[in-house]
């Protein structure tokens, strides 16, 4: 691995390789600072297996460059092919310039990864993707929603066509637009259709409610180990389950408090008993 000065005309843009839409405001930004010279010199990954050069990361700084029309960019050179390059666009490594990724978007950056590696294991993925094991455990159990199709058809290598700079613009535009007009939200009916509900007296349909949990009448409060708030000292305090029965109860008591407590409770018991007679 090393870091050249690369000609912009030698790098090959596979969408595949593009975990997230491109942002063309980060891009005018990023075309300015260039041209003010006061952009940060933050290299772009490029993988080659000696004859092509494939991008894997750094695809704002790239078109920046293009539409900056310079000749050159800096680029940090990897070996490998473009398999190579697709897997190490799955590592969250733009998160350092400038453009924070959304959960939506890593999300899908993480299931592609599972995707492609389903054979690896969480630990593996879960450090390739800088997430929790736990995370891509979550994801795996979720099946159905995690290796659904991102397209009608799921070409293989090699048949993704290559876009140019202005073309990958326009279709992130197209995409921001259409989310802005809510295209592709979803509808109450749609929503009606994948949550429970219930019928009410009026005829509508309503969000189903949560049942009721019975509460285990002998189980111990949960605030019964904790003594009432006073000015004095605070006795210890030990909760503990007492039967009904007395003689059972004693026997409780005593296992669990000792002799000598259990002496001196009695006493106590005695004499509370007497003064209510």
């Amino acid at each position: 691995m090393s870091t050249v000065t690369l000609s912009i005309d030698t790098i090959i843009v596979d969408q595949r390789t593009q975990q997230r839409p491109l942002n063309p405001d980060n891009i005018t930004k990023l075309h300015e600072l260039l041209n003010e010279g006061l952009a940060s010199n933050d290299p772009v990954d490029v993988f080659t297996d000696g004859e092509s050069y494939w991008l894997a990361h750094g695809h704002h700084r790239y078109h920046a460059t293009v539409k900056a029309e310079q000749a050159d960019i800096t680029a940090t050179i990897h070996k490998g092919d473009l398999e190579d390059a697709i897997d190490f666009s799955c590592k969250p490594l733009n998160d350092a310039h400038g453009q924070p990724e959304t959960a939506s978007q890593r999300q899908a950056r993480i299931r592609k990864y599972i995707q492609r590696h389903d054979d690896h294991s969480n630990r593996q993925i879960a450090e390739w993707c800088g997430c929790s094991e736990g995370t891509i455990r979550n994801y795996r159990k979720t099946g159905a929603q995690l290796y659904a199709p991102e397209s009608p058809a799921s070409p293989q290598v090699g048949q993704y066509p290559t876009l140019s700079g202005d073309e990958q613009l326009a279709s992130s535009s197209n995409s921001v637009s259409a989310n802005r007009s809510g295209v592709g939200k979803p509808t109450p009916e749609s929503l009606a259709t994948t949550q429970p509900t219930r019928t009410g007296r009026d005829g509508k349909q309503y969000p189903a409610r949560k049942p009721k949990r019975k509460p285990d009448r002998n189980a111990i409060a949960p605030d019964a180990h904790r003594p009432v708030r006073g000015h004095g000292h605070v006795p210890q305090v030990t909760a503990m389950n007492v039967p009904h029965d007395p003689a059972n109860a004693a026997t409780s008591i005593i296992r669990v408090m000792g002799h000598e407590f259990a002496a001196a409770l009695a006493v106590e018991l005695a004499a509370q008993t007497e003064d209510q007679q």
